[in-house]
């Protein structure tokens, strides 16, 4: 069994921008920081075939600190791979803060 470490992951986060009648991330704008704390487990792939190509859907859950500043829509960096947390943050409160905690779920798309 191996020992858990403790992670930095980079987070980046955009602005939210009305364009063409949609909403939608402005990546040029992005900002970046480094949130530490953070255990890393990557989960299962899955390749769709589309139109003579495959898509290919890698998942990821990252659990961490509480207060972390992270949110639906920003793009979580670990191991040189990006990462979009497509669900809300996941946050488990606790009697003891050392116990609390937050839970992502992470996505990451090719193809």
């Amino acid at each position: 069994m191996g020992l858990l470490t403790r992670v930095t992951l980079g987070v980046t986060r955009a602005p939210v921008i009305r364009q063409r009648g949609s909403e939608q991330r402005d990546w040029a704008a992005a900002r970046s920081h480094r949130s530490p704390g953070w255990l890393f487990q990557p989960e299962d792939s899955t390749a769709t075939p589309n139109d003579g190509r495959e898509d290919l859907r890698t998942d990821a859950t990252a659990i961490g600190p509480f207060s972390a500043d992270v949110a639906y829509g920003d793009r979580v960096t670990h191991g040189g791979i990006a990462y979009q947390v497509f669900t809300d943050p996941q946050r488990w409160p606790a009697p003891v803060d050392s116990l609390a905690h937050t839970v992502l779920k992470l996505t990451r798309f090719r193809g």
